[in-house]
């Protein structure tokens, strides 16, 4: 599991102290967790292995694309100064971004 990004250190550890052999009652009340959360990670750890306790979460979509925050980024670079009500006002006029 060394790498692994895992979303709760709780579930790190529950899994960890499961693989040893740590009953769930003795999970539960050692980290404050229920026993639903123990079993559901539990089992999903033995049937599906690392791959489970990925986060999935991906981040939203953003407001410009690579070519158009290159461009911002050309732009800001022209100012040796900014404010960011000028950066606002530049990407409300351009891409309409409010």
């Amino acid at each position: 599991m060394k790498g692994c990004a895992l979303p709760y250190p709780e579930l790190r550890l529950s899994i960890k102290l499961a693989q040893i052999g740590v009953s769930t009652p003795q999970i539960c009340e050692s980290l404050g967790i229920s026993p639903q959360y123990v079993s559901k990670w539990k089992h999903r750890f033995q049937n599906e292995g690392v791959v489970c306790l990925r986060v999935a979460y991906r981040g939203s979509q953003s407001f410009l694309t690579d070519a158009q925050r290159e461009v911002v980024l050309a732009w800001i670079g022209q100012h040796e100064s900014l404010r960011l009500e000028e950066l606002c006002s530049y990407l409300e006029v351009n891409y309409g971004i409010t």
